[in-house]
């Protein structure tokens, strides 16, 4: 979780803010990373979360996978409780 979370700040946070779009990480929750993100960028955050979280454990030069179990992410887009 701990290297998910720094690719995510590097390749989805970040680059959203330099455009100027609020997103901003709340908290983790055992194997859950909420992020708050302005209106009408949520599914594209949750998408590139999925892909972040997915091939975390890839070797970005060799390509080879350094965990022998496949990891899956997925996520759901959803609105504030209170507004």
């Amino acid at each position: 979780m701990k290297l998910a979370i720094a690719e995510i700040q590097a390749e989805v946070i970040e680059p959203f803010r330099r455009e100027g779009v609020e997103c901003w990480p709340l908290m983790t929750v055992h194997d859950e990373m909420l992020v708050e993100v302005e209106d009408g960028y949520g599914e594209t955050v949750k998408l590139m979360m999925e892909e972040v979280m997915s091939r975390v454990m890839t070797d970005k030069t060799t390509g080879e996978e350094l965990c022998l179990v496949p990891i899956k992410a997925d996520g759901k887009v959803m609105t504030r409780w209170v507004k």
